[in-house]
């Protein structure tokens, strides 16, 4: 029976010690842009901002960094914090931020609607609050429209300088940038906090006047994809922002976007997408299921194999761990080999099957369905 055990383990090893040989840093290296030269036109960024007020002066600020001429922030900003009214007096004297009241009950997708209805740009840059703009991610989604007339461009995100020490969190960047490698040049969905849409092509979908249970960024790209318009992807486009951390925070976010994708991906164009999600709420159940086969079965299996299939749900746990080191030595470099990050693979790991069960639990209990 160890011999059994012994073959599986040594296959497993030698799988990853091969994967690990096989594997090479490749620096994310991007050319430096300079937008088309002549009339530019017009960038309106638009920011909702609840409860926001310890963002809102630093996103101002990053705002004012950015290297572009004409541009406008609209900020929709609400809450029990102070922070409208602070927001008033910071920008009463700049000429290039208008301050909109967003009330309760009107949610994001409402403050966008406002935020759009007072800007006059031709172009809209759709941020959250929580990021930070800088000018070498802005111009990567801008130029693709000025030079090449696409029409609706999506970038990447990394987390703050801070959160960059976190295990777990760079391990998730990782994730991400290892995903953008393999998705094609144009994409199914944007990214909420680094997208460029045209005023026309927002016109065409109504702008935002469209319910978004699911977030804004997955509706209004279905919304795109039923006016014809393409999303193409930029990764070099990564603009600072705070990812999802503690993890509690983690879990929940990421098993929202699963549940959601389950409850409202328009198959079969989001066929993909839907199986994407539906693996990940069902792989923690089929884990439960090993080991409770485990249990059953040694009540009637010789002791050796009765524990076959929990060795195999441990192998899987593992076997997740490892990729994760390993995507983040390809996209981050050979210093992310170390102990910090293969907690935080473990973390990471563990903390998307932990969504996963959150996702199937809301998922199949029509009572926590819509729970935000």
């Amino acid at each position: 029976m160890v011999f059994v055990y012994l073959i599986v383990l040594a296959a497993f090893a030698a799988y990853h010690v091969r994967a690990f040989r096989a594997t090479k840093h490749e620096p994310r290296t991007w050319p430096e842009l300079s937008l088309p030269e002549g009339k530019r036109p017009k960038v309106s960024v638009l920011v909702p901002a609840w409860n926001a007020g310890e963002d809102i002066a630093a996103f101002v600020a990053a705002f004012h960094s950015t290297d572009y001429p004409d541009k406008e922030l609209i900020l929709c900003v609400g809450g029990t914090d102070g922070s409208l009214e602070n927001t008033q007096t910071l920008a009463a004297d700049m000429a290039d931020v208008q301050v909109l009241e967003q009330v309760p009950g009107e949610g994001k997708q409402g403050g966008l609607r406002k935020c759009l209805a007072a800007s006059s740009g031709e172009i809209i840059y759709l941020t959250d609050i929580d990021c930070r703009m800088d000018t070498a991610s802005l111009t990567h989604v801008l130029e693709p429209i000025l030079a090449e007339r696409e029409q609706v461009v999506t970038g990447s995100s990394k987390p703050n300088q801070e959160q960059q020490n976190i295990g777990a969190v760079r391990v998730h960047w990782a994730l991400v940038r290892k995903a953008e490698r393999l998705e094609p040049r144009y994409i199914k969905g944007i990214l909420g906090r680094n997208c460029t849409v045209t005023r026309s092509a927002l016109d065409a979908t109504n702008g935002f006047d469209f319910d978004a249970p699911t977030g804004t960024d997955y509706r209004l790209a279905q919304e795109l994809f039923r006016a014809g318009y393409k999303i193409l992807l930029v990764p070099a486009s990564e603009i600072e922002t705070e990812y999802a951390w503690p993890l509690r925070s983690y879990i929940r976010k990421r098993g929202r976007w699963v549940r959601n994708v389950l409850l409202f991906a328009e198959r079969p164009k989001q066929n993909a997408e839907y199986y994407n999600a539906l693996s990940v709420a069902l792989l923690p159940m089929a884990m439960v299921i090993a080991v409770v086969i485990s249990l059953l079965s040694s009540l009637f299996l010789p002791a050796g194999l009765a524990w076959f299939p929990a060795f195999m749900a441990f192998l899987l746990l593992l076997h997740g761990t490892l990729n994760r080191i390993r995507y983040a030595y390809e996209t981050l470099g050979s210093e992310q080999l170390n102990p910090d990050t293969f907690v935080g693979a473990c973390i990471n790991w563990y903390g998307q099957l932990a969504a996963g069960l959150y996702a199937f639990w809301t998922w199949v209990n029509p009572n926590l369905r819509k729970r935000w």
